[in-house]
């Protein structure tokens, strides 16, 4: 068994998750790696994670986290729809992390 790191558009690291083997492409961690999810960028040249560093308009384009999952979850709760908060919390992360395209 390995543990392998799972990688999103532009090599961000997104967590680690146990395989059977390693293949050519796969990138080795440790079991018990502590980083962040969203925090590192793979770099294939160097062969190590490089920090992200957010940019100020990545902070202040940042939704209140906390708060847009705490109400996202009450909705759940409640059976009622997700509230707008929680939807752009969704459509940033997306953006941010899967480089995935949504509303500005």
């Amino acid at each position: 068994m390995a543990w392998r790191a799972r990688l999103g558009p532009d090599n961000i690291y997104l967590g680690s998750e146990e395989i059977d083997s390693l293949g050519v492409d796969d990138v080795a961690v440790p079991e018990n790696c502590d980083l962040k999810s969203g925090a590192y960028r793979w770099n294939r040249e160097s062969n190590r994670f490089d920090p992200i560093h957010l940019l100020p308009r990545d902070v202040t384009e940042m939704p209140n986290v906390l708060r847009a999952v705490a109400i996202g979850f009450r909705a759940i709760r409640d059976g009622t729809e997700l509230p707008q908060e929680t939807l752009s919390f969704i459509d940033w992360y997306e953006r941010r992390f899967e480089g995935k395209k949504g509303p500005p």
